[in-house]
C-alpha cells in the first residue's frame, strides 16, 4: 500500500488530504520509472511530513485516516434534476449579473430530464 496526494504546481504545495491505495499491478521500466495500477481504499489527512522526498526516496508523512460515512445513494433521476435546476439557476444569475439574455443550446436542452 502507498499514499497518493495531489500536488498543485501552480501553488507549489501538496494537498492536505490523500488516498491510501493498494498497488494492483506493478511494472518497472528500463529507465527506472515504475508504472502502477492502484485501487484507492481510504482517505487520510497529512499531519506532518517526516521525510522530504528526493529523486531516490519518496516523501514520508504522519497521517490520520478519515472515517467516510456511508450514505444512501441518491437516485440518478434526482441527481439529474438537481444538476438541471442548478444549471438553470446559474444561467439566470449570470444573465442578471451581466444584463444579458443568454439561453442554453438546443443540444443541451435535449439532455434535460
Amino acid at each position: 500500500k502507498m499514499g497518493i496526494v495531489m500536488y498543485d504546481k501552480d501553488k507549489n504545495q501538496w494537498a492536505r488530504v490523500g488516498t491510501c491505495a493498494k498497488v494492483v499491478r506493478f511494472q518497472p521500466l528500463p529507465d527506472g520509472r515504475i508504472l502502477t495500477v492502484n485501487e484507492g481504499e481510504q482517505r487520510f489527512r497529512v499531519l506532518k511530513v517526516t521525510r522530504a522526498g528526493s529523486s531516490k526516496d519518496y516523501i514520508k508523512a504522519l497521517v490520520e485516516y478519515l472515517d467516510d460515512e456511508e450514505s444512501e445513494p441518491a437516485s440518478i433521476a434526482a441527481l439529474e434534476n438537481e444538476v438541471w435546476e442548478s444549471l438553470q439557476s446559474v444561467l439566470a444569475l449570470s444573465n442578471t449579473l451581466y444584463g444579458k439574455a443568454l439561453d442554453l443550446k438546443d443540444s443541451i436542452k435535449r439532455l434535460a430530464p
